[in-house]
């Protein structure tokens, strides 16, 4: 009765390793101050608006169809290419 446990220890011994390998490290200490931006620069994004009360548009539509164009061009590009960019892009 005997052998059986002889057998599992090396798989006991293993699944320990596998799981110690697999365990969470500590966080590395954080000593650095907080980037200066985050402390002086308002992080409400209608800090940055003009107060007109929200009754204009801050983009005319033409300028919103053209920054979507633009971002979906660069996004879809890379599968739109029929040929390799050029060196050094």
């Amino acid at each position: 009765m005997s052998r059986p446990m002889n057998a599992l220890r090396p798989a006991a011994l293993l699944l320990l390793l596998l799981l110690a390998a697999c365990a969470a490290k500590a966080p590395a200490p954080w000593d650095q101050p907080p980037v200066r931006d985050v402390l002086t620069l308002p992080q409400d994004l209608f800090a940055y608006l003009p107060p007109t009360g929200g009754g204009t548009l801050v983009l005319s539509p033409a300028v919103q169809a053209e920054m979507c164009r633009r971002l979906l061009a660069g996004h879809f590009g890379p599968w739109e290419r029929t040929a390799p960019p050029a060196a050094g892009y």
